[in-house]
């Protein structure tokens, strides 16, 4: 397994945000929570297409949520939010005039929702096989 897209020194991730990692590196921290110090992180090349994969199986509806705003999202629409974050970069607040019916509070809790699916085990054990973690020697 080839291992070299991507290598990050943990002492640098341990004073570094997400926000500084190019994507996907900064959507793989949020939904697994980073590296420990004294690790080494490597990122396979297809990790990217593996994510928009999890990305594309999520249906709002599954989450049998009592928010409106979530039940009358599409898939794509997650997706695209999703993007908009972690691709983009945007602010909550840019996400939330982007799509205009939307408030930044509502933007940051369709994140967290999609952050806590693309945790489920059915979601998450593709996205693990795309990078390793190596105890640095």
């Amino acid at each position: 397994m080839e291992t070299t897209k991507e290598k990050l020194n943990p002492e640098i991730f341990s004073e570094t945000f997400q926000k500084d990692f190019p994507y996907p590196i900064n959507a793989y921290f949020d939904i697994f929570g980073g590296i420990p110090k004294g690790f080494e992180f490597n990122f396979l090349p297809d990790a990217e297409e593996a994510l928009e994969n999890a990305l594309k199986t999520i249906s709002p509806q599954e989450s049998q949520s009592e928010d409106l705003y979530w039940n009358d999202l599409s898939t794509q629409a997650v997706s695209e939010i999703f993007m908009l974050r972690y691709k983009e970069s945007m602010t909550l607040r840019g996400i939330a005039e982007h799509y205009g019916n939307l408030t930044e509070n509502e933007i940051q809790l369709i994140l967290a929702k999609t952050l806590r699916l693309l945790r489920h085990p059915k979601r998450s054990r593709n996205l693990k096989d795309k990078f390793e973690i190596k105890e640095l020697q």
